[in-house]
């Protein structure tokens, strides 16, 4: 599985800005080689903005929370 948060001393030092969105696996999935989950949250490109580039001084402002990902039972 792969990671996007960096490694352990990065993790170590960094505190998020917001939370961080969740990805829930239930029971008896099956999911193929090579599979790549991407998960819509933590989102900073807003849509109902003038532009969707998230300018750094205007980064937290800009957050939108999509939720966390959920794939049921059975999948």
């Amino acid at each position: 599985m792969r990671y996007l948060y960096g490694d352990a001393y990065s993790l170590a030092h960094w505190k998020p800005l917001w939370e961080i969105d969740k990805l829930y696996i239930g029971n008896y999935v099956c999911i193929g080689g090579e599979s790549v989950i991407v998960m819509g949250g933590n989102n900073t490109h807003r849509n109902d903005w003038f532009s969707n580039y998230p300018f750094m001084d205007k980064i937290v402002d800009s957050y939108c929370r999509k939720g966390d990902t959920v794939i049921e039972d059975g999948v």
